[in-house]
This record gives C-alpha cells, structure tokens and sequence, in this order.
C-alpha cells in the first residue's frame, strides 16, 4: 500500500513538474510578445486558465518545476527526494497564497475606490484562475504529503 501512494505521488509530482514548465513557458512567451513584439497576439488562456506575461512569476514557476523533478529523479524513499518534493511544493503554496492576496487586495482596492464615488468593476476570475492557484491547490497536497513523510522519517 505505501509502494503504491508513493507511486501516486510520483506520478503527481510529475505531472505537476511539467504542467508549471508548460504555463512557465507561455508566460514567458507572452512577456516577450507584450514588450517586444506589440502587434503579435498573446496566448491569454490554456486549458481554461489566465496566463498573463509575468516574467517574475516564471522564474518561481521554473523553481518549482525543477524542484518536483528532482524528486522524481532522487526518488521519494531518498531524503534528497521528499527534500526536493518539500521545498517545491512549499513554494507552489507560497505563490498560491501570495496570488490569493492580490486577489483580496484587488478587491478591497475597488472596494475602496467604490464607496470614494468612482465607478469601477473587478473580474476576479482572471485573477483566481491563473496557474499559480491552480497548480498550487495540487503543491498543497504535495506538501501536506512531504511534511507526514518527513515526520515519519525523523521521528525514527
């Protein structure tokens, strides 16, 4: 039974890695569009989620991404494995948070911005479907895992 969730996890972990790579290339390519090459059309959605050019964004996602892939390459039952899986799924979660409190300062700008008497609106749906919070729900299993492995292991 442990073989096979850490198998799961493997494989999670994996897809996780590449799918942060893929949206880390994207908004690579639309922050190089969007400032270099005005006239030629960004990709703003892929597979359902906003991915803006962020070019700071993309260097976390690319940390990530190869932090899930050492894990993979050390594999799991290795310290240096679950040790990759920690950090990377910790930053995942630290960029999922993070993104969720442009969102709530977004919306208490507005809010604010609102009861001074201007006329604005807000679509927040951009901002809460973007990758960072997407693939971040999936690093807070990740890490929630890491952490109860790691307790396993040291408290041997």
């Amino acid at each position: 039974m442990v073989e096979g969730k850490t198998v799961l996890i493997s494989v999670v972990a994996g897809l996780v890695a590449i799918f942060y790579l893929l949206y880390a290339g994207i908004m690579l390519y639309n922050w190089v569009i969007e400032t270099f090459v005005p006239g030629v059309g960004s990709i703003n959605y892929v597979l359902g989620l906003f991915v803006p050019g962020d070019p700071g964004s993309v260097i976390a996602l690319v940390t990530i991404s190869m932090l899930m892939l050492g894990s993979l390459y050390y594999k799991l039952n290795d310290v240096k494995g679950l040790s990759c899986l920690l950090l990377g799924s910790l930053i995942g979660v630290a960029m999922l948070t993070l993104q969720l409190l442009i969102v709530i300062a977004n919306i208490a700008s507005i809010g604010v911005l609102t009861l001074s008497g201007e006329i604005l609106e807000y679509n927040a749906f951009e901002d809460l479907l973007r990758p960072e919070i997407v693939l971040g729900i999936i690093s807070l299993t990740l890490f929630t895992y890491s952490v109860f492995k790691i307790r396993e292991i040291t408290s041997k």
